[in-house]
């Protein structure tokens, strides 16, 4: 395998040259290392590719000693330096840095962050023509692109089920939400739009596609494949949802030379950084920049700009409502991350500690 043709350039060589410099002045000198890129996660163990051909991996000791949170572990597009081991998987000795993260708020309450991949050019964020179809929604996913670097696109999908005055519509709604981001309509089963979504798939870029179950992803993915990779199921019919058919995260290499990722379906997103919201809500901070007071709620002051453009129809009340959850989950960010950042510390003054009959037994 040509690594090129998965993305590796100079800047990759760079970092990887660093590293391994860096690796050997610890003391394995003789140790000879290879880059390589993740495919696929399942959860202490990956899939790599490398120029010798795809690998299994598991990271080093000392990388699953060191790494106290879940963000530091490689995820799916991350660039890596091997060891590699002819008679087992082989190990992973750090990450190349990342030049951008996808990554989403765990579930249940914790304080970590869930990756989901790295490295990433373009993602296309995927709804349907029918009850799926959901603005706010649409806010986090873009949001959520804006931070890890990525481009957003949107693509609305099965354009074979919808009419023609249901797709301009909408193509109309998502126009005046983020008149800066491309929409394209597709059909993955009639191939209707196909080509113009093929177009957007750069070779030698890294793309990556979100939505919830459902959606079409799975049809997607095997259509630009021509086979079969990943299963598909029906949807309900009384509310358009699918079971997730999807159940992991993987990068597939396409015919003409870019890389896709398919991910599981998320109905629920919750993010762990919103740095994307002034991307994302331009339309809202416009109109609030004009306001007459700089800490402007946009509620009930007076001269507040936002409400006059509500009334005025030039914006709409459940836009400034997905904007102030975003912005209050903002606000709770520095809480979560000082909690964080004191957890870690007692993680790692606990690994850290000698115990005393650790002491005596090995005395």
């Amino acid at each position: 395998m040509i690594l090129k043709t998965i993305g590796w350039n100079n800047e990759w060589e760079k970092h990887f040259n660093l590293m391994k410099d860096e690796l050997r002045n610890t003391g394995k000198e003789e140790t000879e290392y290879i880059p390589g890129r993740i495919k696929t996660v399942f959860k202490d163990q990956y899939k790599i590719l490398t120029e010798n051909g795809e690998v299994d991996g598991i990271t080093s000791g000392k990388m699953s000693y060191e790494f106290l949170y879940a963000a530091k572990y490689p995820t799916v597009g991350d660039w890596v330096i091997l060891e590699e081991n002819s008679h087992g998987p082989s190990r992973i000795h750090g990450i190349l840095p990342r030049k951008g993260v996808f990554q989403r708020q765990e579930a249940g309450g914790s304080l970590e962050a869930q990756l989901i991949a790295a490295n990433v050019d373009q993602c296309f964020i995927m709804q349907t023509y029918g009850n799926d179809f959901n603005l706010a929604r649409m806010d986090r996913y873009i949001t959520l692109a804006w931070n890890s670097g990525a481009l957003p696109i949107v693509v609305l999908t099965k354009a074979d089920l919808a009419k023609s005055e249901v797709i301009q519509e909408m193509f109309n709604r998502v126009n005046k939400s983020f008149p800066e981001i491309e929409v394209i309509s597709v059909s993955a089963l009639t191939g209707q739009g196909f080509e113009e979504f093929q177009k957007r798939l750069t070779p030698g870029k890294t793309h990556m596609v979100l939505g919830s179950s459902g959606v079409g992803k799975s049809t997607t993915l095997n259509r630009l494949l021509g086979k079969v990779a990943a299963k598909t199921k029906e949807v309900r019919e009384s509310d358009q949802r699918g079971k997730h058919t999807t159940t992991h995260r993987e990068m597939y290499l396409l015919d003409n030379g870019g890389m896709y990722i398919d991910t599981p379906g998320m109905r629920e997103l919750a993010l762990f950084r919103n740095e994307g919201m002034e991307e994302s809500f331009q339309d809202v901070i416009k109109f609030g920049m004009q306001c007459r007071f700089k800490d402007c709620s946009h509620k009930d002051e007076p001269g507040c700009e936002v409400q006059n453009a509500l009334e005025k129809g030039e914006l709409s009340a459940d836009r400034l409502k997905s904007y102030q959850k975003l912005l209050n989950e903002k606000k709770r960010e520095r809480s979560r991350e000082i909690r964080l950042q004191k957890k870690r510390s007692k993680e790692k003054i606990k690994k850290n500690k000698v115990h005393y009959k650790d002491f005596v037994r090995n005395g």
